[in-house]
């Protein structure tokens, strides 16, 4: 989508935000919450979690927020912020840190081999910008198709 917004394409992007709608439709727990990275790779099956997935979408959504009028994004971007909100915070057990992943279920780990560098900065500040630029415009979806 950022290509396709960098190139003025509104087909490109308009054929992306579907693809990533089916792809998050097929990867949402329905039982936990939630989106799933992989249920199979190379034989092997799993059902982890993993925050930058999560992130990801939150960025995806905010970009279609930002320009489209589609109702989905909206709906999408609160059950996504509300999941890592419950699950990936680790503000409840005392830390200012968030989990990087888990099992299905991100069950709580009291210790960890790595601390996110990328992605959680990443997602904040590129939806931060895009709130700033919706609020610059009062709300207006962006004229990048004009």
């Amino acid at each position: 989508m950022r290509e396709a917004l960098r190139r003025g394409d509104r087909a490109l992007f308009d054929l992306a935000a579907e693809r990533m709608k089916r792809h998050m439709e097929v990867a949402w727990d329905d039982v936990h919450g939630g989106f799933f990275r992989s249920m199979e790779v190379n034989g092997t099956v799993s059902f982890d979690k993993v925050l930058w997935l999560q992130e990801e979408v939150l960025i995806g959504m905010m970009m279609l927020l930002e320009h489209t009028d589609l109702d989905w994004p909206e709906l999408w971007f609160g059950r996504t912020f509300r999941y890592v909100q419950q699950k990936f915070s680790l503000e409840p057990h005392g830390y200012s840190l968030w989990s990087m992943g888990g099992d299905r279920k991100v069950t709580y780990r009291p210790h960890t081999a790595r601390k996110g560098n990328y992605h959680h900065p990443r997602h904040l500040m590129l939806n931060l910008l895009a709130i700033d630029r919706m609020t610059e415009r009062g709300g207006r979806m962006s004229n990048a198709w004009q």
